[in-house]
């Protein structure tokens, strides 16, 4: 679970989105769509948060609704913002860390098991209709309002509804904390998209950013496996 989770936040949504941006209404708008995408990781985060914790109690459309209404006031509160660009990114990777060490305490959920076979074209529709539906509002929209909804949580969604439905509260806690952990890499990968765009070009800058990310999301999965490595050998002595 911990793997999907760090999966999930690859930038498998927003990539195509800020991608046909930078293709249908030009680099700039693109880099400031990726720049106010960071404001909207915040929101994703307030979802993660919230999704966790109505889990304790609630049934998973519920959790679904009122997560998605928090994310969106979220960045409705937060839209006005004017941050520069870095002290942006260290923000909005700082909430979702604070948001995965405010999630509640789980216990081992168990093995993930055999997915249904709606779970991957569930998956795949969401995130094509999301990169459709924005792709053909941006130029209504605006670079501001764009970037603000690319991280809409669509994608996530589907796989933490289905966790929490199968196996409950405590494996949907713990996808959603996975998640979070990873989510600063794509605020990298928004960062460095933002920064160039402009003067690198899209082939240059996507591979930039990716990369970038890349390197984020492989150094945490190291850590990551190397801690549990660590506790399996702690717990392996007698």
């Amino acid at each position: 679970m911990g793997i999907g989770g760090w999966l999930a936040a690859m930038p498998i949504n927003a990539g195509p989105i800020l991608l046909f941006y930078s293709l249908e209404q030009g680099e700039t708008f693109a880099a400031s769509a990726a720049q106010f995408t960071l404001v909207s990781v915040m929101g994703v985060a307030a979802y993660c948060l919230n999704y966790a914790w109505m889990a304790r109690r609630f049934r998973w459309l519920w959790c679904l609704l009122v997560s998605w209404l928090v994310f969106l006031l979220t960045v409705f509160v937060l839209r006005d913002w004017s941050v520069a660009l870095w002290p942006l990114l260290a923000l909005s990777a700082a909430s979702v860390l604070a948001c995965a060490y405010l999630l509640p305490r789980t216990k081992h959920a168990g093995a993930w098991p055999a997915p249904t076979r709606w779970d991957l074209p569930l998956r795949l529709l969401a995130a094509i209709a999301l990169t459709l539906l924005l792709t053909y509002l941006a130029r209504w929209l605006g670079p501001h309002w764009s970037g603000l909804l690319t991280a809409f949580p669509i994608a996530s969604t589907v796989v933490a509804g289905f966790t929490h439905a199968r196996q409950g509260s405590h494996a949907a806690t713990n996808f959603l904390r996975a998640m979070l952990n990873g989510m600063p890499g794509f605020c990298l990968f928004c960062a460095v998209l933002a920064l160039t765009l402009v003067p690198y070009g899209i082939p240059s800058a996507f591979a930039l950013a990716l990369a970038a990310q890349l390197g984020v999301q492989g150094a945490g999965l190291w850590w990551m496996r190397r801690r549990s490595f660590k506790w399996r050998g702690r717990d392996g002595v007698s």
